[in-house]
């Protein structure tokens, strides 16, 4: 008799990439005849299209009519964000909970954000075996500790939950692991074997996925990062995997043609913390692009300035560069470990000029609320006027040139094992400063989005231990509220396209 499960991937993954975790869980899944597997993948389709579809309606309007740089910010953020935040609120629960059939749930987490709803489906008797990258990124007590802190009954947690540890690929008995009912790391791999893996539930709900985003077909060659010293990334714990080894760059070539007609897409997104310029790449693009693929890759401000590595992106017409600039400013940039400055961000600005073909496009993330090394408020607020009327300076100097520049602005957000919070410039917020008018960060954010639009933020401040409220100092001592309360407005929407 076979066991009946459901197979439940994050929500957060939804408007990013045509998911890669989805179409190997899938296929391994489809393969193993012991399982009857159920796949709720409309879920959060179906979520996201309503908390779109309320923000447009009921809260754009709200937004809109706050004359001030913090409405503007949170306008910007909600166009990508909200549906996430919303579910995260837990105005779906009832709604997932119910679109879920079987006892047993093998659930993907993204992030840490995730265990919340892990809690969610303990505490309505289903038993859950999670894995992801959230899984490789904190150890399994870790994660029962932040469950049973957000108030998730113990014994639940003990029984009721497996945390699987480990990159699956179709030589994984996931079987046998569901068979243990224990924390499991997959330790043996044939990792060549994911590009083997064609089948996704997603397929089922293509056209409309395909009329809500513009998705890329999700691909990673490598994880690992050869910096890890940013303060405020998890990344780093991800162990370093090479998923080409062995493998022929026509098989790969051969994947992503597989993929483009069952999903109608040629663009892919490779997921590499870096993307780096090896012979193996080099010969993989150029094929790619061959085939008429628009490529989209992350890299870094220390390789982008260089000649050898943008001639690199040019020779293989890679369509779209992404990289986080996270600051403009020495102090926040040394503060974030970044490893570069403003000297570096110029000079890499300028080897773009030089070096990269105009029909690269180029997007640039950047974090919002770092601490700044001012001696005083006043000056403190004229560094951050600085910061962005810096952005916005090379955005258009980069648009003059003929690039298609795109700037993101990310909310500071302090995640369990970073050490983001040193006591001094970044603080944990205490029960009197819950307020946008203190926070910064994504707490700040979420403060603001309840105070403005009246969004019930229980279940979120329930779980503070996944994404800690925070207040940033200066040097005095004086609390610094949020960019947002002294960005110009006009600034501000000029770099995000408003």
């Amino acid at each position: 008799m076979k066991t009946k499960i459901t197979y439940l991937l994050s929500p957060q993954t939804i408007f990013s990439r045509f998911p890669i975790a989805s179409r190997i869980l899938t296929t391994i899944l489809e393969r193993e005849k012991r399982f009857d597997v159920q796949y709720p993948s409309g879920l959060a389709l179906i979520t996201y299209a309503k908390g779109m579809k309320k923000l447009k309606e009921e809260y754009y309007p709200i937004l809109d009519s706050l004359d001030t740089s913090y409405g503007a910010y949170a306008r910007m953020w909600c166009g990508e964000r909200f549906p996430i935040f919303y579910s995260f609120t837990g105005i779906y629960d009832k709604e997932i909970l119910e679109a879920i059939p079987t006892e047993i749930v093998f659930f993907t987490a993204y992030t840490v954000l995730d265990f919340r709803l892990v809690k969610v489906m303990l505490e309505d008797n289903r038993k859950v075996l999670m894995g992801g990258t959230s899984c490789m990124v904190y150890k399994p007590y870790q994660i029962r500790d932040f469950l049973v802190q957000m108030g998730t009954d113990k014994d639940l947690v003990d029984k009721n939950l497996v945390i699987v540890n480990g990159y699956a690929d179709l030589t994984t008995d996931l079987y046998s692991i569901f068979e243990k009912w224990e924390d499991t790391e997959i330790t043996e791999n044939k990792l060549s074997t994911i590009w083997d893996c064609y089948e996704d539930s997603f397929l089922e709900h293509l056209s409309i996925y395909k009329s809500m985003f513009f998705a890329g077909l999700g691909g990673i060659l490598s994880t690992g990062c050869w910096w890890k010293k940013c303060k405020f990334c998890t990344w780093l714990y991800l162990p370093t995997v090479n998923f080409t080894e062995g493998v022929p760059t026509d098989k790969i070539v051969n994947h992503f043609k597989i993929l483009s007609e069952k999903y109608q897409s040629m663009d892919v997104d490779f997921c590499d913390n870096y993307m780096m310029d090896t012979s193996y790449n080099r010969e993989l693009f150029k094929k790619l692009s061959d085939e008429g693929f628009r490529i989209k890759v992350f890299t870094g401000v220390l390789s982008s300035k260089n000649e050898k590595y943008l001639n690199f992106i040019n020779e293989t017409k890679i369509h779209k560069i992404c990289l986080g600039l996270e600051g403009s400013n020495d102090f926040s940039l040394n503060y974030l470990n970044k490893g570069y400055g403003k000297k570096e961000i110029d000079e890499m600005v300028e080897a773009y000029k030089k070096h990269l073909n105009r029909s690269t496009r180029t997007s640039f993330m950047t974090i919002v609320d770092v601490p700044v090394g001012a001696e005083t408020k006043p000056e403190a607020i004229s560094q951050i006027r600085q910061h962005y009327d810096y952005l916005l300076n090379m955005k258009e100097d980069l648009d003059r040139e003929g690039f298609a520049t795109v700037f993101a602005l990310h909310p500071l957000r302090h995640l369990p094992g970073t050490n983001l919070i040193d006591g001094e410039f970044i603080k944990h917020a205490t029960p009197e400063q819950m307020n946008s008018d203190t926070l910064i960060g994504l707490f700040g954010m979420y403060e603001y989005l309840s105070e403005k639009l009246g969004i019930d933020l229980s279940a979120i401040r329930n779980a503070q231990c996944l994404n800690d409220p925070i207040v940033r100092y200066l040097k005095n001592g004086e609390i610094m509220n949020s960019d947002m309360h002294y960005v110009d407005r006009e600034v501000l929407k000029k770099i995000g396209h408003m």
